[in-house]
């Protein structure tokens, strides 16, 4: 894929996913993630859905890797981590 850095720093969107994103992957980091290994997804929670964001860390083999996925929520507004929860 082939963006320009200046195309995405215009898009409001792409840069909201990328401040959630950072802090998500932070704060997996320090529950002991290791981000490499995971399949990652960003959802928009709702309501109010402008807000609050999940981001999921799971097994990039999940047939054959079960537990240890840790979900990510913050709000966006503040950036504020309002939960990290391991479940399968």
């Amino acid at each position: 894929m082939n963006v320009s850095a200046d195309l995405v720093l215009q898009d409001e969107l792409a840069m909201k996913v990328a401040g959630v994103l950072v802090i998500a992957n932070q704060t997996a980091s320090g529950h002991g993630i290791d981000l490499s290994r995971c399949l990652v997804t960003v959802a928009q929670e709702s309501p109010p859905m402008e807000h609050l964001w999940r981001v999921h860390y799971g097994a990039r083999d999940a047939m054959n890797h079960r537990s240890g996925d840790l979900d990510v929520l913050i709000n966006a507004r503040d950036g504020d981590v309002q939960r990290a929860v391991f479940g399968q």
